[in-house]
């Protein structure tokens, strides 16, 4: 009998505490030990191609080269109080390749030749990245992220047509 008086009191004590106002996610903040306040309202700093914008870009999925998210406590440390809510920073793929060219472009005056005759368009370009040839969709987000400090030696070697045009053939060593 005991236990039967038990179960009805729990049942009904949890009930009350269900009956209770509901209260929407969207007017909750969340606080997580000692971070900074997160709620639906914020709006985290963009940083698109290297600048700082507190408006949401627009692009395309296929623009973007790399986007990382830095959370409200590492973005407010790089950025300051406009990174309270964090940080989305993107880079897109003309941008990166500008920047990588750039890059290339300062190390070596027959690649910056070469580049400016095709119209800054490598797509005829070979890259090969210690001993290993940089194709495909990771070819723009690893050649931007070389760092020039680290480049030993980048190589040009010009090509001989074919029936894709002329393939140029760029060496890099790095220092590992």
């Amino acid at each position: 009998m005991m236990k039967k008086l038990v179960l009805i009191l729990f049942v009904f004590g949890s009930a009350s505490a269900f009956g209770q106002a509901e209260k929407k996610i969207s007017d909750t903040i969340f606080m997580i030990h000692d971070a900074p306040i997160i709620s639906s309202k914020s709006r985290p700093l963009y940083i698109i191609d290297e600048r700082l914008s507190k408006v949401q870009p627009q692009f395309k999925p296929a623009d973007i080269c790399d986007v990382k998210v830095l959370k409200p406590f590492d973005a407010f440390k790089l950025y300051g109080k406009d990174a309270n809510d964090g940080a989305i920073i993107l880079i897109t793929k003309k941008f990166a390749i500008k920047r990588y060219q750039e890059k290339f472009s300062g190390l070596s005056i027959e690649y910056k030749s070469c580049l400016n005759s095709q119209k800054n368009n490598d797509d005829n370009f070979l890259y090969v990245v210690n001993g290993a040839p940089i194709q495909g969709e990771s070819k723009i987000k690893e050649l931007y992220n070389l760092e020039v400090e680290k480049i030993k030696e980048l190589k040009f070697l010009k090509g001989e047509p074919s029936i894709n045009g002329v393939i140029q053939l760029i060496i890099i060593v790095t220092n590992n």
